[in-house]
């Protein structure tokens, strides 16, 4: 007696640590307390803990309980969660959650029974996670105790982890709950068990009056797979009016093994109100590839009506690509006449890339008759590098009468990649096109002339731009040469001598010659070098029509100065001009009213003009008398000519040079002083 009541001292002396500030000491006080394994050890403390009621000495005395592990623990561990307290109960119930499965099994079964709702709920959640075989009766006889739906709920879920075919039964009287989640939770948990599910009770599902019982049964029945059972989904299915209940249903079916269910599906593909219904129902029978399938498909169309017809068609695209599908095909477009039967199997044929559609096609093209252009917009989709023979064919045919034709042929070579190789025959038939009557034919032939690689094929694209009767064709053949001559300047260079021919093509060749972008000196040069010869040739020439075309080319190259001054200044510099052709950039300059050269080094002018001869001078100093501020160079070689020069033409025009700068300066200079003079009046005033 004596030995126990030291011991219930030293558990007394114990127990304050527990409730300490100190971490350590607290762990250590515990690691003390679960050393008392003895009965009357646990009653004293745990007399002790619970007189205290505080929350430390509640949480020490769970752990202290889970801890020691032995039976009388385990007894006032069950004593706790039975405590008229909450905080005591669900402390307990964790504690509860940590003990031995075996012991804890007992315990939660025995929690079953207790008034307090959340402790019950604990202890079936708990049940479902040890899944024991022995506690499916009495979860079951919850349900009759309890009507609350959470805990049925809990309870469904705790059977469907257990597993346990006792639960079947049980399962299915929830399933006609009255309560919508109990219905959708028994029905969830039912799937795992359908194999085992009566008959009888699917039959009470599919004719129940609950829309989303019924919706329930279709699905757990296309879980099984079953053909039997796919035969009660499509009586059901055909009497069901929501849109949305079909969709669902319809997402939910994996196979068709039952004719009966398929057909109900194409029914609904074809006819029912709903288009999204119709959309679903076809996307089924397109996913499910079987040869059955495909068996019944052909069936619907030998048997059905016109609107079967289309749909089966439809479907049937699906296995194009099989040979004895593609036989059928050709085989019911020579025995139909209904036309639109004939365009749908020509644009299922169109998508099936074998060398035998191709070639029926083909052959349906040659006919040239009324289903020639739908074969050719087939066609295209499919086109193969053997096939250029009936593109070249076709665009050499009878524009009156394959003008469609033609252009969805035009359409197709103008789609390719940019840098694709026509064959030659395919490009110079484009080429020819461009000549048609046709506008539409025209506009799609200097499109695709322009793609082509035949060489020098920017003149005749000038050609259409400068003449042709239709403002779209020739926008569009001038957007082509812009481009051409965009990806490679010299093709502007080749062309001059085909424009400056005729004369109605010089408005065209202004404007490509402002939008390109000769952004590189070397083509820049050989463009200027290319508009320097015909001029030379203008000039020399008698005829008085070359006069007008003379300036023409003056203002040819002005508009490029204005473009940009400083690349012409530069192209001026880098040398490579004979003297006639500097006389002329000179002039070109002038023309442009390029009196502002601060911005600009012209000192290399006064080197150019020494060397050059008296009418190229000529220009050189009327460039200068125009200069607003002439650098000090140019000065001193203006004033060393004017002492040295002998030719009294060139004299004079030295002397107006220097008048004209001095006139200037004088001017400048008397603004400066009158601002001057203004300034200082105002100050003595």
């Amino acid at each position: 007696m004596e030995r126990q009541l030291l011991r219930e001292d030293e558990i007394r002396s114990i127990l304050p640590r527990l409730t300490s500030s100190d971490h350590v000491e607290r762990e250590q006080a515990f690691e003390a307390l679960c050393s008392y394994l003895s009965n009357p050890d646990i009653e004293f403390a745990y007399s002790a803990l619970l007189q205290k009621g505080d929350t430390q000495s509640i949480y020490w005395l769970v752990h202290y309980l889970v801890r020691i592990e032995c039976p009388l623990g385990f007894e006032k561990l069950f004593l706790l969660v039975q405590n008229a307290n909450a905080t005591i109960r669900e402390e307990a119930c964790w504690g509860i959650s940590n003990i031995a499965e075996e012991t804890r099994n007992t315990l939660l079964l025995k929690m079953l029974q207790f008034p307090w709702k959340t402790e019950v709920r604990f202890a079936i959640q708990q049940l479902g996670v040890l899944r024991r075989t022995n506690a499916v009766s009495p979860l079951m006889r919850v349900l009759e105790t309890h009507r609350d739906e959470e805990i049925g709920i809990d309870v469904i879920h705790a059977l469907t982890k257990i597993g346990d075919t006792r639960a079947v039964r049980c399962l299915e009287k929830l399933a006609m709950h009255p309560t919508a989640k109990i219905q959708d939770e028994a029905f969830a948990a039912l799937g795992r068990f359908v194999p085992l599910l009566h008959r009888k009770f699917l039959k009470r599902c599919f004719a129940s009056e609950n829309p989303r019982t019924r919706e329930i049964a279709y699905m757990t029945v296309l879980r099984l797979q079953l053909k039997r059972w796919e035969k009660h989904v499509a009586v059901r299915l055909n009497k069901e009016t929501d849109g949305q209940r079909k969709i669902r249903v319809l997402s939910s079916v994996k196979s068709l093994k039952s004719r009966k269910l398929f057909e109900a599906i194409f029914v609904m593909a074809r006819q029912d109100p709903d288009s999204r219904v119709r959309m679903i129902a076809q996307s089924v029978i397109k996913r499910l590839r079987a040869k059955r399938l495909k068996r019944w498909l052909f069936g619907e169309y030998h048997q059905g009506d016109f609107a079967d017809k289309v749909i089966a068609l439809r479907l049937l695209a699906e296995y194009a690509e099989e040979s004895d599908v593609e036989r059928e095909y050709e085989k019911i477009y020579r025995q139909s006449t209904d036309p639109a039967i004939r365009l749908i199997v020509l644009d299922i044929m169109g998508r099936t890339p074998r060398k035998s559609s191709r070639e029926f096609l083909c052959e349906i093209i040659r006919k040239q008759d009324s289903y020639a252009y739908a074969a050719a917009c087939a066609l295209t989709d499919i086109m193969d590098p053997d096939l250029w023979e009936i593109v070249k064919e076709v665009l050499t045919m009878d524009e009156k009468k394959m003008s469609p034709v033609i252009q969805v042929l035009l359409d197709f070579v103008l789609r390719l990649p940019k840098r694709y190789v026509l064959p030659e025959a395919v490009a110079v038939a484009v080429g020819k096109l461009m000549e048609s009557p046709n506008y539409f034919i025209r506009y799609l032939a200097v499109r695709c002339y322009a793609n082509t690689q035949i060489d020098n094929h920017l003149p005749e694209l000038l050609k259409v731009a400068g003449i042709d009767n239709e403002k779209a064709v020739r926008k569009g053949s001038f957007k082509e040469a812009v481009r051409v001559v965009g990806e490679n300047p010299r093709e502007l260079v080749n062309a001059f001598n085909y424009c400056f021919a005729v004369p109605s093509l010089y408005p065209v060749l202004h404007k490509l010659f402002e939008m390109v972008a000769a952004d590189r000196m070397e083509i820049l040069q050989e463009l200027f070098k290319k508009l320097l010869d015909v001029l030379q040739k203008f000039r020399t020439s008698q005829k008085r029509k070359r006069r007008f075309d003379e300036a023409r080319l003056y203002l040819l190259m002005r508009s490029q100065v204005l473009q940009s001054r400083c690349l012409f200044m530069g192209l001026l510099e880098s040398g490579g001009w004979d003297d006639d052709e500097r006389e002329v950039l000179i002039r070109v300059l002038n023309l442009s009213d390029f009196c502002d050269v601060g911005l600009f080094n012209v000192d290399f002018m006064a080197a150019q003009y020494e060397k050059s001869s008296p009418k190229t001078k000529v220009e050189f100093l009327e460039f200068f008398k125009n200069m607003e501020a002439p650098s000090a160079k140019i000065e001193d070689t203006v004033f060393q000519a004017l002492a040295s020069e002998q030719d009294p033409l060139l004299c004079r025009k030295i002397q107006d040079v220097i008048a004209a700068w001095f006139s200037r300066a004088q001017a400048q200079g008397f603004q400066t002083s009158g601002r001057e003079t203004t300034s200082r009046g105002g100050a003595g005033s």
